[in-house]
């Protein structure tokens, strides 16, 4: 039998206070209580509250986090990368005529997949694919990557790998800073003074035009694009700490 009522009546807890007391509730009936006395809980425990390089554990960052644990979780939680419409990121094109012209001109004869694609389509199709666009180029590159960034190659075939990355390379931290303007990235022309470095809309249009040999690891022009994308975040991403 199921009862429903309105929580918020029941002794002032929230709708997630109720979850979450619920889950406890069911798990204490089905499995049975488990204490921090168990090994598996007090071993995770121990490893939880080891202490950073400043003498700080975790569980003293969350209790001097602003705002408190309840804030701290708000906001790990909103920050947590779990598909491309968390990423809160505007792509824009803003290249003058001629070069808009030499882009669409590329797009046209880069093969099927590029057919009526923007700027935006391709930085899209790359933060949304998985794995190493070209495993063993990669192989023979990731020794001038910083260790933190070679540890986390151990993560490419996640679904988020990639974005991750790219919030890593931009902000210094893999996951969405909610502070502030969302994220930018965008296309300008090669003498744009305000961009550095100079030269990529070049090479982006380069590699959609140029031929490629289907039986190379770099067949194709999305191959060669997502495989310099993923080089230069990789290259960026090891100028900043993983937090």
């Amino acid at each position: 039998m199921i009862f429903y009522c309105q929580v918020g009546l029941l002794n002032g807890r929230s709708e997630a206070g109720h979850q979450k007391l619920a889950s406890e509730m069911l798990h204490n009936v089905v499995i049975g209580a488990v204490g921090v006395e168990n090994a598996y809980f007090a071993a995770f425990i121990k490893g939880f509250l080891l202490p950073g390089a400043t003498g700080f554990n975790l569980a003293d960052i969350v209790r001097s986090f602003f705002g408190g644990p309840e804030e701290f979780v708000r906001t790990a939680e909103a920050s947590t990368i779990r598909d491309f419409k968390s990423l809160d990121i505007r792509i824009v094109c803003s290249l003058g005529n001629q070069s808009l012209d030499e882009l669409a001109e590329a797009l046209s004869v880069a093969g099927a997949h590029f057919a009526g694609k923007t700027f935006e389509d391709i930085i899209k199709d790359f933060l949304i694919s998985i794995g190493a666009p070209c495993p063993q180029l990669l192989a023979v590159t990731k020794d001038r990557f910083s260790p933190e960034v070679k540890a986390s190659l151990s993560g490419l075939q996640s679904p988020t790998f990639r974005m991750r990355l790219m919030c890593w390379a931009v902000t210094g931290a893999p996951r969405v800073l909610r502070d502030g303007e969302p994220m930018q990235i965008i296309l300008v022309d090669d003498n744009d003074t305000s961009y550095l470095p100079h030269g990529l809309t070049s090479y982006l249009i380069q590699l959609l035009k140029d031929t490629y040999n289907p039986d190379a690891e770099i067949k194709n022009a999305q191959v060669a694009i997502h495989h310099w994308l993923l080089i230069q975040m990789l290259d960026s991403a090891g100028t900043y700490n993983m937090a």
